[in-house]
This record gives C-alpha cells, sequence and structure tokens, in this order.
C-alpha cells in the first residue's frame, strides 16, 4: 500500500488517535487501511536490531507521550531520526502514536515489519534477550465488527521472531550463479571408496556388512551353547554351514516364506528344492536352536549394566560397518523402525501406529533418496542407572545419529526430534540445517503461529530468525501443521499449485521417507522366522538390512546391472542366497530322496569337479613350464610307474575342503590318491 499524503497538522492530531483507539474508523474520510498502517507499512523500517514491542510501546502505552522523562522527539526519533512516511517528520503527532496504540489490533494486517531487537538507546530497559518480538502475519485479515485481536504472547524469553526474512535471497530454490556454486559443494552421494575397492561380486557386498568378524563371534557362541545342551550330538558348526544356514533364510525371504513352517518349505512334493540340498530340515532345527551371539553364564553380569548384552557384540561390530561403506547425500533421514517381535523383552515397545505395533524400536539415520542405513541404534528403554526420566531424548538420538556427518547436508524428522535448541546445535556444531515438524507445546513457538480456527484453508503464516524459519499451514478447515527449518531461512514461498504449499512443506514432504521406505522394502522379503529370543529377532533384522544395504553398494556400482528392469532386489537376493548356499551343497555326502534335490547336489558336485580340473589342469601347466625352465631338458614319463612317487597333487577322492596333497598315484585309474584312500593287497589277488 502506498503512503498516505501529508494533512493538516490539526487534522491528524484529531482524527488517528481517534480511530485507533476505538477500533473503527469514526472520522469521516478516514479508513483504517489509510489511517493505521500507513506509518507502518510504508518504510517505517527504524533502526536495525530495534523490536516494536520492546521500545515503542515502552513511552506510548498509553496511547500518547505522557511517560515521565519521555517525549516523542526524544524516544521515537532515536530509531532512526528520519521521517518514517514521506511528507511526515519524526516528531509528527499523528504518526508517533499510530503504532503503539494499535499493535494489539495489529497482529491481522498485512506486511506488518517485526524488526530485531536491540535496547533503545533513550529507555533503560533490560537487555535484548529478555523480550520477544509479536508475530505478525501477511495472510490474515481483521475487518470491521471482528472482535479485536489479543496479543499474542512472548515466548520463553530467548528467541524473538519476526514477520519478515532476515535473508531475502536465502532459500531452497536458488539463481542460476548460487545453483553452480552449490553444485560444487552439494555431498558426494554413493560407495566409498573402500566399498567400491572390495565389491567384486553379490555375495562380497554382503560380506562387508557380515563381516567374518560377525560369523566368528556366531559361530563360537553357537558351538558353545550346543555342546553344552546337545553334547556330543551336537556336529560341530562351521563358517560354510552358517553362511549356508544364512543363505537360506534369504531364500525363504525372497519366496514370502516367513511365516511358512519350516515342513513345508521341505516337504517333497510343495517344498523348494534348494532346501532339502543344502541340509536335512531336522539341521536346520538345531541351528535354529543353537544360534547364539554370546556366552549364555556369563551374561548376567554383563546385563546389569547393558541391556543389549545378549547381543552387544555383534550389534557393534555390524553398526560399525555401515557409515564405512556409504557416503550420505544432500538429504538424512532421521526416524524410527519397529522390529515386530511380541516374546519377553524388558524393552519391548508398543507403537499403535506402526503395522506390527510391538516390537523393537531402533533409531535410524538413512540417505533420503536411497534409503541406505546409515546408522543405527536400539532403544533399550530407561537405563536402570538413572534416576530421573531422560530429557530432550529425540535432540540427543539425533546428536547421536548425526556424529561423523558435516555439512551442507540437511536432516529431515518430525516432532518427536524437532526443537529450537537442536536446530541450532547441529547448525552450530556440525554446519547440518533441519527441517521437521514441531509439536505445538514448544515453548520458543509464538502464539500467532499456533492457532488455526477462523483461518483460510491452504493459508500460511510465516516467521523468521536469523537462523530459523517457522510456517504455520493450514491443510484443512481449524487445523494447521508447523514446519521448522534452518534450510529455508529465506524462503516464504508457496506452490502455485491448489494446495498452496509453502516450500518447506515440500521438501520435508520429499525427503522424510527415509526410513519409511526402508522399513517397506526390508518388510517385503523380510528372512525374519518367528522367535521367542529377542536376540534372534535383532539378528534376522541385520541380515535384512545387511542384504539391502548391499543391494544399494551393488546397483550403484553396477548401474548396467540389469538396467531397465524391474525386479532388480529380488533377483539380487535370491543370486545372493544361492551363492551363500552352493558351498554347503557341493559338500553334501548323501543323495537326498527327492529327485530335484538330488539333481541340485549333482549338479553343484559336478560343477565343482570341473573347476577343480580345470584348475589342476593350469596348475599343472605352469608347473610344467617351471620345471622345463628350470633344468633345461625335459623329466622322464612318469606313466612309466603310475604307483611311484611322482608330481604332488591334491587328491582326487578326498572332499576339496580336506586340500590333501599326495604323489601316490592309482595303477588302475591313474587318479592321485592320499593314504587313507589306499588300500593294501597282494599281487595274487591284484592279478590272480
Amino acid at each position: 500500500m502506498g503512503s498516505l499524503r501529508p494533512r493538516a497538522t490539526a487534522a491528524r492530531a484529531a482524527c488517528l488517535p481517534a480511530c485507533l483507539r476505538s477500533g473503527v474508523a469514526e472520522t469521516p474520510g478516514h479508513s483504517r487501511p489509510r489511517c493505521l498502517p500507513a506509518c507502518l507499512r510504508s518504510g517505517v523500517a527504524e533502526t536495525p536490531g530495534h523490536s516494536r514491542t520492546r521500545c515503542l510501546p515502552a513511552c506510548l502505552r498509553s496511547g500518547v507521550a505522557e511517560t515521565p522523562g519521555h517525549s516523542r522527539t526524544r524516544c521515537l526519533p532515536a530509531y532512526g531520526g528520519v521521517a518514517e512516511t514521506p511528507g511526515h517528520s519524526p516528531a509528527c503527532p499523528p504518526c508517533l502514536p499510530a503504532c503503539p496504540p494499535c499493535l494489539p489490533a495489529l497482529t491481522a494486517l498485512p506486511a506488518l515489519t517485526a524488526l530485531p531487537a536491540l535496547p533503545c538507546p533513550a529507555l533503560p530497559w533490560p537487555a535484548a534477550s529478555n523480550y520477544s518480538v509479536v508475530v505478525l502475519s501477511n495472510k490474515a485479515r481483521w475487518g470491521r465488527g471482528d472482535p479485536r485481536p489479543q496479543p499474542p504472547a512472548h515466548t520463553n524469553g530467548k528467541i524473538e521472531w519476526s514477520s519478515e526474512t532476515y535473508h531475502p535471497r536465502r532459500g531452497l530454490r536458488l539463481g542460476a550463479v548460487e545453483a553452480e556454486t552449490a553444485t560444487e559443494t552439494t555431498p558426494r552421494r554413493g560407495p566409498t571408496e573402500y566399498a567400491a575397492a572390495r565389491v567384486a561380486d553379490i555375495p562380497s557386498a554382503f560380506r562387508l556388512l557380515v563381516t567374518p568378524r560377525v560369523i566368528d563371534l556366531a559361530l563360537a557362541a553357537t558351538n558353545l551353547e550346543g555342546r553344552r545342551r546337545l553334547g556330543r550330538d551336537w556336529k560341530a558348526m562351521d563358517a560354510t554351514e552358517l553362511l549356508g544356514y544364512l543363505g537360506l533364510l534369504i531364500l525363504a525371504g525372497v519366496y514370502r516364506s516367513r511365516n511358512e513352517a519350516a515342513e513345508s518349505l521341505w516337504h517333497e512334493g510343495s517344498g523348494r528344492a534348494v532346501f532339502r540340498a543344502a541340509m536335512p530340515m531336522k539341521r536346520f532345527h538345531e541351528c535354529s536352536r543353537m544360534l547364539r551371539f554370546d556366552d549364555r553364564e556369563t551374561r548376567a553380569a554383563r546385563l546389569a549394566s547393558d541391556k543389549l548384552a545378549a547381543i552387544r557384540d555383534v550389534w557393534d561390530e555390524w553398526a560399525r560397518r555401515l557409515p564405512l561403506l556409504y557416503d550420505p547425500g544432500p538429504d538424512v533421514t532421521v526416524d524410527e523402525q519397529l522390529v515386530p517381535f511380541r516374546g519377553r523383552c524388558a524393552f519391548r515397545q508398543y507403537m499403535p501406529s506402526k503395522p506390527a505395533r510391538y516390537g523393537l524400536k531402533v533409531w535410524a539415520a538413512c540417505d533420503a533418496e536411497s534409503s541406505y542405513a546409515w546408522k543405527m541404534q536400539i532403544y533399550t528403554g530407561k537405563s536402570s542407572s538413572a534416576s530421573e526420566k531422560e530429557k530432550n531424548q529425540g535432540a540427543r538420538v539425533v546428536m547421536d545419529l548425526t556424529e561423523g556427518l558435516s555439512g551442507p547436508r540437511n536432516v529431515t524428522c518430525d516432532n518427536f526430534f524437532t526443537s529450537y535448541e537442536l536446530a541450532r546445535r547441529l547448525l552450530d556444531e556440525r554446519g547440518l540445517t533441519v527441517v521437521g515438524t514441531v509439536r505445538k507445546n514448544k515453548p520458543e513457538l509464538p502464539r500467532a503461529l499456533l492457532d488455526a480456527k477462523g483461518r483460510a484453508v491452504f493459508s500460511s503464516k510465516f516467521a523468521f530468525t536469523p537462523a530459523a524459519a517457522l510456517v504455520s499451514y493450514v491443510p484443512k478447515r481449524n487445523g494447521n501443521v508447523l514446519l521448522l527449518s534452518t534450510l529455508h531461512t529465506g524462503d516464504a514461498r508457496v506452490s502455485a499449485a491448489g494446495h498452496a504449499k509453502p516450500d518447506i512443506i515440500l521438501h520435508y514432504n520429499a525427503t522424510k521417507g527415509g526410513v519409511d521406505n526402508l522399513d517397506k522394502l526390508v518388510g517385503t522379503y523380510s528372512c525374519r522366522r518367528k522367535t521367542g529370543r529377542w536376540p534372534l529377532a535383532v539378528f534376522h533384522n541385520v541380515l535384512d538390512v545387511s542384504a539391502y544395504n548391499a543391494f544399494v553398494l551393488w546397483r550403484e556400482l553396477r548401474p548396467e546391472w540389469m538396467r531397465g528392469k524391474l525386479n532388480k532386489r529380488r533377483a539380487f537376493l535370491e543370486r545372493l542366497g544361492e551363492e551363500l548356499v552352493t558351498p554347503l551343497v557341493e559338500r553334501r555326502r548323501r543323495l537326498p530322496r527327492t529327485d530335484a534335490s538330488a539333481a541340485l547336489v549333482k549338479k553343484a558336485a559336478a560343477a565343482r569337479s570341473s573347476a577343480e580340473v580345470e584348475e589342476e589342469a593350469e596348475e599343472g601347466e605352469e608347473e610344467e613350464e617351471e620345471e622345463g625352465h628350470g633344468h633345461g631338458r625335459a623329466e622322464p614319463d612318469a606313466a612309466d610307474d603310475p604307483t611311484g612317487p611322482g608330481k604332488r597333487k591334491r587328491c582326487q577322492r578326498c572332499p576339496r575342503s580336506k586340500d590333501r596333497k599326495t604323489s601316490i598315484v592309482c595303477c588302475g585309474c591313474a587318479r592321485y590318491i592320499c593314504g587313507s584312500c589306499v588300500r593294501a593287497y597282494c599281487p595274487e589277488c591284484v592279478d590272480p
């Protein structure tokens, strides 16, 4: 709105305070849009660092300059000593008292400027941090006959909000030059160099997460439990068998058989051939019952200080690997995951908003685009040593999950985590911005943005500090949602679509689903089985997340793999399960009863034999070349004395895993055999 033209001093002195105090335009020819905001809207910008709620009302609360020791020419001109409205002087009687008396009523007027706070040089008021600025929106309207709005309450005395941005050129949408600069500083998203150098095939990507250390910990605890409970009947498990067992779990998830009984999976007619080919069902049940991750007899002492003692070593080793293999992109999502579990557990949670409702809560930080699980932390409930309830738990969780993460990155989280103090700490300590919903009971929120009654649908109110932006959006009648952002500190724009959503909400909607998407994808092909032991439920979730993270690594390192296909993840998991099971199938001594399973065992054995023959042939050629070069002449043919000593090779009757080398050759078939495979016969029995 343009500025008012100067009128006679007597007319201004007579009419302006009258229409301000009564709330209606009582003087003919004067209206509220022309009188009230005239000296505030068009060039009021007093002195930067001054607040209208702190200095202006100080000496003008009664509507006139009646405060002892203060005058209009002493207090108000201190803001700048310039004419606020063109044609008006700082000592203009109608202009000076116009703002303070009507300030409570102006909370609904458009485009009013609230200024940052500095103490007024003419008044002995306390420090700037003891007061707050009233937020004035540019959306609401106040017409004739409406009830006079009440003055918004101050905040908790530490945060001051303004209706105008402090950084008008900063925001999510950047210009061409700014976008080019931002591209240079945008963090690179994808596998680290460490992961790229070690991912050679699909199983190697999985083993980067489920490391040999994890396998060794599980093997030691499982064999110890098996010997204690079954004694001599327990057959010691090795790494090949444990990896094969994990491969069967992954294949069960691929076939959507997590709730299917094991008897059905091993059924001769309707079951899958790979399960019977890998191991008997009885052995599978034994492995499931004996699978442990710590020493059960020493667990009680560790439980006194650690509720996660039953799987602590495995969990820490696995969680330590997650951030080493992947660099998140510019947006990271922090949220909670619920691992379904209904058994006995001291820290089992009830979350009615989750599909499973009962389970173990896991805090997770994921890349917003790929949903790679970058960090995870199990919530074990209230600490036994803590006498009081933990305060600011959401902020503590976000600080833990973003440790080691540096800017320029943004963290998106929901209202359980978001607070102004968290946003300030992340920005000051780590250079990370925050976008998240805010609960309405936060003390730092201005009251002007909390009430949604009477506001138009799809309307927005904004408030700003030098480091943050707050928006109150009304998606439906008498209901609003609040979002805090330190990324959009200068962005008060809204979408041109019918819903007119602010850019802050659009960015939040685009990046809030990182953990939820991980939960959905993991649940689609989950390997978890029914169990009453919570450590096993946690371990099943470890396998699910590891398989998904390995898929993300493989997909981004091999973008040409199955390009254009929609079933990449299912094919990856099926390939991974088969690769883990194959060594277990190859060493199977007895053939299964079903033809399909027996055919798998024979096929694996034939593939292994052909690979061994090719390997031995290559080794023989290399050795012959070395001997020829070393002696300068060819050695005599060993076929003249097949039973005599010759070149040492692997026994062709023993399993490849035993790797027994021998120089004895069978006189009948000319195959290499070790001492345990030799049978002694006299010449009469051999040649009767």
